[in-house]
């Protein structure tokens, strides 16, 4: 017995030993997953992972696939590659599940005409992308209507001052140009036969949009001005009834602009977020609120959040609920609300990970969660569960990656708190070095963050 414990002693020991100093190689070369979708059958991931490409001096992404084990097995995801043309994004399910689409700029040999990213459509059965459509500009963003029928964001063509440009290779980005503000409206494309419908004829540009789940509605935000400095010209967001192709301005008043729809599974409402300033004009810190709009009635009321900070870092709609993720300082607070009768109620999540989660995202089932988690000394994982009302069992990772780092020596970090100008709480992460010794004097290198995060 004496020789067991030994031996399990030694064990920490030998692992630690084992370990190897960081590099800034190993910063720079870390994969990493982001904009996931989650099939209706909440068994299949969609995920797209960006990875440095030293040579060509960028990041490349490229569309995977996991899939899910069986509810009480313990074993891994099985992980397909599904492109490999490194510029590809925003996968997205269709509403059976059956296929998916995706944004890529890749060539299309059969399309000389259509420039930047295309809407591609892939069967995750087998078989290569096949392109859907060839808009002269491109496409800006695209949802799901129907297994058919698919609504996206885009122009006609390009400005004749545009073309003047290219042929001038004049690449100069101008921030805030009104001379290229031209429209982007919204059209629709029929996955057979590619037929292309636009469905607004605004003279501004559409921003963000959302797609019911009952393909009926689609809310969208009007953007006004080039200029975002301040919230003097805001946009406007409206109601677009996709049978009727009637269109309603809401959420009228100014220096109210909710962003961010995320619809009920159902239908019948949505979500969206504003930003709270007590100088609105100059909007820019403050705190964010929530917001439900209900279609039938065409009214909005304000989720009581019970909370001071507001939303921190998004929320996504659950079965008969939201969970939101409320600002807390270094962390968050993740909680769940549900509209009932009596008005609103919430619970607090238990699952400590995602009080350090910036990414949260729930299928269309109400119930298949993905979110990823890290702290300022533990690398990103990316987790998945099922949630049900602020708790997530079943969970397991959907994909493992950076397995190099389990090499690399642990680091220590935490978050401090001192007094800041005006008696004022300001946070901060210290970083200990890798040989750091309790009682030694080291010297000390602050990196002033701008911010603060979010705001």
């Amino acid at each position: 017995m004496r020789t067991l414990c030994l031996l399990l002693a030694l064990v920490p020991a030998l692992l630690f030993a084992q370990t190897t100093p960081w590099t800034v190689d190993d910063a720079l070369n870390q994969e990493r997953i982001s904009q996931v979708s989650i099939a209706p059958d909440g068994q299949r991931v969609a995920w797209i992972k960006s990875s440095p490409d030293k040579e060509k001096d960028r990041f490349t992404s490229d569309l995977y696939l996991s899939l899910l084990p069986d509810s009480g097995s313990d074993s891994d995801p099985e992980i397909l590659q599904l492109t490999r043309t490194g510029n590809n994004r925003s996968p997205l399910w269709s509403p059976s599940g059956h296929r998916l689409a995706f944004l890529s700029s890749r060539k299309n040999p059969d399309a000389k005409n259509a420039s930047g990213q295309q809407i591609w459509l892939l069967d995750p059965r087998g078989g290569a992308p096949q392109p859907l459509t060839t808009m002269p500009a491109g496409v800006r963003g695209f949802e799901w209507k129907s297994d058919s029928t698919i609504v996206f964001t885009g122009r006609e063509k390009k400005t004749a001052y545009e073309t003047y440009l290219e042929g001038r290779k004049d690449d100069v980005l101008v921030v805030e140009d009104t001379t290229l503000f031209f429209p982007v409206r919204l059209f629709s494309v029929e996955v057979h036969g590619k037929k292309v419908r636009r469905l607004t004829d605004n003279q501004l540009r559409i921003g963000s949009f959302a797609v019911s789940p009952t393909g009926q509605h689609a809310v969208y935000t009007l953007n006004r001005s080039p200029i975002t400095a301040d919230a003097r010209v805001q946009p406007t967001q409206h109601l677009l009834n996709l049978e009727t192709s009637e269109t309603v301005e809401i959420f009228e008043g100014q220096y109210f602009d909710p962003s961010g729809f995320d619809w009920t599974l159902d239908g019948s409402g949505f979500y969206a977020s504003d930003e709270f300033s007590s100088d609105p004009e100059n909007e820019g810190a403050g705190i964010t609120e929530l917001y439900y709009f209900d279609v039938a009635s065409m009214s909005h009321e304000k989720v009581p959040l019970d909370w001071d900070w507001g939303v921190g870092y998004g929320y996504a709609v659950s079965k008969n609920g939201i969970h939101v993720q409320l600002a807390n300082g270094t962390t968050f607070l993740p909680r769940y609300y549900e509209k009932t009768s009596d008005g609103w109620r919430h619970v607090d999540a238990t699952d400590v990970r995602l009080r350090h989660s910036t990414s949260v995202t729930i299928g269309p089932d109400g119930e298949t969660m993905v979110f990823d988690y890290s702290r300022p000394d533990v690398p990103p994982t990316y987790n998945y569960g099922k949630y049900l009302e602020g708790h997530v069992a079943q969970e397991g990772e959907v994909a493992k990656l950076n397995g190099y780092l389990k090499k690399r020596t642990p680091l220590r970090a935490e978050v401090i708190q001192w007094e800041g100008a005006e008696q004022d709480s300001v946070n901060g992460i210290l970083y200990y070095p890798s040989d750091y010794q309790e009682g030694r004097r080291y010297p000390l290198v602050t990196v002033i963050h701008g911010g603060p995060s979010g705001v």
